[in-house]
């Protein structure tokens, strides 16, 4: 169990007015009476809240490693109009990567998952009839 103490000050300072002879507390609100806050007519009442506990600081950003790819294989399979990509890559690496192919003066972007238990990129996905069919691009 948490304890905390504060004082609770009359705001103008005043003295006779009773302040504090009647008090109320709701959740994190505290309402302080004067019962003959600047004359003897009129009383007042004093809300103090307690400070919203700041908001846990935010979890660091993951590191961020820059990869270079090195392709072991890239194919263009004409029957089956695929692409075929493996490259290694480090085994820090994590994410996606996007690249593009570029042939038939069209280009045909792609993105992957980095593999990084088997440190590699693979790409197999289905390209164009008239991409696959020039069987080189860029």
């Amino acid at each position: 169990m948490r304890s905390q103490t504060a004082r609770l000050v009359d705001p103008d300072g005043a003295t006779g007015d009773q302040f504090g002879n009647a008090v109320a507390v709701s959740n994190d609100a505290i309402i302080v009476g004067a019962w003959f806050d600047d004359s003897i007519e009129h009383g007042s009442a004093t809300i103090f809240f307690q400070p919203a506990a700041a908001p846990p600081p935010p979890p660091p950003a993951a590191p961020s490693f820059p990869a270079k790819l090195e392709v072991l294989r890239a194919q263009m399979l004409s029957t089956t109009r695929r692409l075929n990509v493996l490259a290694p890559i480090t085994s820090r690496a994590s994410g996606r990567v996007n690249g593009s192919l570029q042939a038939a003066g069209r280009t045909t972007r792609f993105s992957a998952p980095v593999d990084s238990k088997r440190a590699r990129v693979r790409i197999d996905r289905r390209i164009p009839a008239v991409q696959a069919q020039l069987r080189t691009g860029s």
